[in-house]
């Protein structure tokens, strides 16, 4: 099984990946592709969540 660092490491080339075929797309299927990046990316740094519950100062 792939380390933590290793493992973050893939997770942050294939975001990169997605965000490259996004250009490849215009109009709402960019902007959904851009997005999901985004839910990856903060999803794979770690923290509070869109939408979760806790309150932060």
């Amino acid at each position: 099984m792939a380390e933590f660092p290793e493992a973050q490491a893939a997770l942050y080339d294939a975001i990169l990946g997605l965000l490259k075929d996004a250009e490849d797309y215009s109009g709402n299927t960019r902007a959904e592709m851009v997005r999901d990046a985004a839910v990856a990316y903060r999803a794979v740094k770690g923290g509070a969540q869109p939408g979760s519950s806790v309150i932060e100062k």
